[in-house]
């Protein structure tokens, strides 16, 4: 773990990230520690990866360059990783020189124990938030987990969906208000109301509505962890 948490302040360094956002990072970690899909990658796969689609060795699903911001997204981190997924299938001589490169000069991904301990104490949190009344950031992570458990229909999606982004966008308003000199927090407000103009997804606003949507469905199964975990795995 102390091996990913360098890794991601690395790739902030190598996307010229302007302020390092601790929560953020958090965030980061969390999903491709506990994704089983990217979770076998060793840490110098997952910097090699961004390495390579910043000096346009890499392409999009669409065969295009990467469009990368000085931002940690992990949106534009999984894509970037799939991509490299790709091209370790189709280049396989190519990709196994590099990976015996990288075990050489990087320290090895997690061990299945390590990745389920991860994934635990993750859990434990957010049952003790749950169980609290509280809707913590992260629990947007366990969406994909929980989803076809979900009743809620689209009306509702899109009503929470919208007033989840008045509230962002009036935070972010209230932030340029109290901090009126940070850049990061003044790029922060006009992409959103940019997206919200253009009708876009706003990627922000859907991790909080998946957070919403997630508690709203772990709230009735928080009797003890187990119920819990049982809510969770048993899909």
């Amino acid at each position: 773990m102390e091996t990913k948490a360098k890794l991601a302040t690395d790739i902030m360094r190598l996307l010229q990230v302007r302020e390092h956002n601790e929560e953020m990072a958090k965030d980061w970690l969390l999903f491709f520690t506990t994704t089983p899909r990217y979770n076998q990658l060793r840490p110098g796969e997952i910097y090699q990866a961004h390495k390579m689609a910043m000096s346009r060795e890499l392409y999009d699903a669409d065969e295009k360059q990467f469009n990368l911001i000085p931002d940690l997204s992990i949106n534009t981190s999984a894509k970037i990783l799939e991509a490299y997924i790709k091209y370790k299938k189709n280049n396989p001589e190519l990709a196994k020189a590099t990976e015996e490169l990288l075990k050489l000069n990087a320290p090895s991904g997690p061990s299945p124990e390590e990745i389920e301990k991860t994934r635990e104490e993750f859990l434990k949190m957010i049952f003790e938030d749950v169980k609290s009344g509280k809707i913590p950031e992260e629990a947007w992570l366990l969406y994909d987990d929980v989803k076809d458990k979900l009743t809620f229909t689209e009306e509702q999606r899109e009503n929470i969906y919208r007033n989840q982004e008045h509230l962002y966008i009036q935070e972010l308003k209230r932030e340029k208000a109290a901090n009126p000199r940070n850049r990061s927090v003044l790029e922060s407000l006009e992409n959103a109301l940019r997206i919200k103009e253009s009708k876009k997804y706003n990627g922000v606003v859907g991790k909080r509505c998946k957070s919403i949507v997630v508690c709203d469905y772990l709230k009735n199964h928080v009797k003890d962890y187990e119920t819990f975990k049982s809510a969770i795995n048993e899909i």
